[in-house]
């Protein structure tokens, strides 16, 4: 019999759901059957009554269930001690637009509520990824599905692509003009390095409606000078619009939706086989919580 597996009991029990549970847990659907499995097989007897359209305790299950509850309950007072007791941080990796824009309100406020601290390392995706492979990070919040089969990810929210041009008397004139998308794609271009997945985003639209091989002048791997440079009126970019509404508010750039029916997403990343400290997955919890209703228009100003 293990901790783990008494874990999954408890959430299956309170939840009357494997898959509510394995959410909870932050573990896969058939990891936590398998737990129920084996630890039905230790103890000899049924947990659960499942028929096709419910689930509920055995009469054995529902016995058991005080003893394994208070069991993880001390579990996680033994967690607590040693992490946030401790002042322990939790480790976070991010990139570009979730490190910028999206998790420091969910910091904020764990901070002021909970008093939990925070380190985060910033990187591109791709580093990103490997900071939480190799156990760098506990969690990451990237821009892209992973393709790492050691990782689990999970929609954080949703966003779409934008490209932003300056909103000076040039770009003034172009945009009473109304000229095309395709044609402002021949405009000097500003992106991100390789890497990102903001620029991965970038390049798929590209590669689709770009007439004309693009007139890339710079690269960057910092954000926000890009936002300025594109201001300043160097060139056009296209970028999340999590990142340039600030700008469009102000009038200092214009924003135009690329197939705004078509939205890129951010992800949560974790090993599959470490299980995440409570204090991790209180953060996973809150930043999925602040923005689960979370679906981005990118508006131009027309």
């Amino acid at each position: 019999m293990e901790l783990k597996q008494l874990e999954s009991f408890v959430s299956v029990a309170d939840n009357l759901s494997f898959s509510k549970a394995a959410k909870e847990l932050y573990l896969t659907q058939p990891t936590v059957s398998a737990h129920i499995a084996a630890l039905e097989k230790e103890l000899g007897a049924r947990l659960f009554e499942r028929t096709t359209k419910s689930l509920r305790l055995s009469e054995f299950g529902r016995g058991v269930y005080p003893y394994a509850a208070r069991m993880i309950e001390l579990k996680r007072s033994i967690e607590a001690e040693a992490d946030e007791g401790a002042g322990k941080p939790v480790c976070i990796g991010a990139s570009t637009i979730p490190a910028t824009y999206l998790i420091p309100d969910v910091l904020a406020e764990l901070y002021s509520e909970e008093g939990m601290t925070f380190r985060v390392r910033q990187g591109n995706s791709s580093e990103v990824e490997e900071m939480v492979s190799d156990g760098a990070v506990e969690v990451g919040v990237i821009g892209r599905p992973t393709q790492n089969t050691a990782l689990e990810s999970e929609i954080l929210c949703a966003d779409v692509m934008v490209l932003v041009t300056p909103a000076n008397a040039y770009y003034t004139k172009l945009r009473e003009k109304k000229v095309s998308i395709g044609e402002l794609l021949t405009e000097p271009m500003i992106l991100r390095e390789e890497g990102s997945g903001t620029q991965k985003a970038a390049d798929d639209y590209l590669a689709k409606v770009a007439e004309k091989p693009l007139n890339i002048i710079i690269r960057s791997n910092d954000q926000e000078a890009i936002k300025r440079m594109v201001a300043a009126g160097a060139g056009v970019s296209v970028m999340s619009y999590f990142a340039i509404e600030d700008m469009e508010r102000e009038g200092r750039v214009y924003c135009y939706p690329l197939r705004p029916d078509e939205e890129r997403c951010f992800y949560t990343v974790y090993r599959k086989d470490r299980k995440l400290s409570e204090a991790a997955r209180r953060f996973l919890a809150a930043a999925h919580r602040k923005f689960k209703h979370c679906r981005r228009n990118g508006k131009s100003t027309e």
